[in-house]
């Protein structure tokens, strides 16, 4: 099964050129639909030298353009935190509840920008209850998800892992699990110590069977 419905995060930081981007490439390659959310932070956090309108305007466009230029079908909320009393964090959470997945960008420690916030991604993680794909702040990205680590516990959170990555797992050539033990033990690792080769054998012959891919 393929992601239907993406979510990413617009802004009008630099890094939104190489998130929109990448966004672009998961939602041809899942033949998904693509939604660009913005988010009018309030205004004691935007900056004073830039009308709201014109950055959410200049931003809306870029997004179309670069959807419509890919083909896809694609659709652009704008939420005002000054209106609707969502901040920045609480309206993408909101709004990844209804996706098959989000995109974010890493937070650019050296940025000045103090209209998103710094822990935005961990929050994403953490509230949206979606499979969430953080974009690295410097560099580009030409592929993606060709050689996957997947880190396998043990228990209902890393079997949620798995089955919400799927659709990326079987576009992968390779796809490696990896399993860590502390030296002071694991109380979920150890009560499926004796199942971890059969799960961890299942991820792979699962990927496998979807798209051939190689598991160590």
């Amino acid at each position: 099964m393929n992601l239907k419905d993406i979510l990413v995060h617009i802004d009008n930081r630099p890094t939104c050129a190489s998130r929109l981007a990448v966004a672009i490439h998961l939602a041809k390659q899942q033949q998904a639909r693509l939604t660009g959310l913005y988010v009018v932070a309030h205004p004691y956090y935007a900056s004073r030298h830039h009308k709201a309108e014109e950055l959410v305007e200049s931003a809306r466009k870029q997004f179309e353009a670069a959807a419509a230029e890919a083909g896809l079908e694609s659709e652009w909320i704008c939420v005002d935190s000054s209106k609707t009393g969502l901040e920045v964090v609480q309206a993408v959470n909101l709004y990844a509840h209804y996706r098959d997945l989000l995109v974010v960008s890493q937070t650019d420690p050296d940025t000045g920008d103090r209209s998103i916030p710094l822990d935005l991604p961990e929050k994403a993680v953490l509230g949206s209850g979606r499979p969430v794909l953080i974009v690295p702040y410097a560099g580009t990205f030409e592929s993606l998800g060709k050689r996957v680590m997947l880190a396998w516990r043990g228990g209902p959170e890393s079997s949620r892992a798995v089955h919400d990555a799927m659709p990326l797992l079987r576009q992968a050539d390779s796809v490696r699990v990896l399993t860590v033990q502390g030296s002071g033990g694991d109380e979920s690792y150890e009560s499926h110590n004796a199942e971890q080769g059969s799960a961890s054998e299942t991820c792979c012959l699962t990927a496998q069977r979807m798209r051939g891919s190689t598991c160590w």
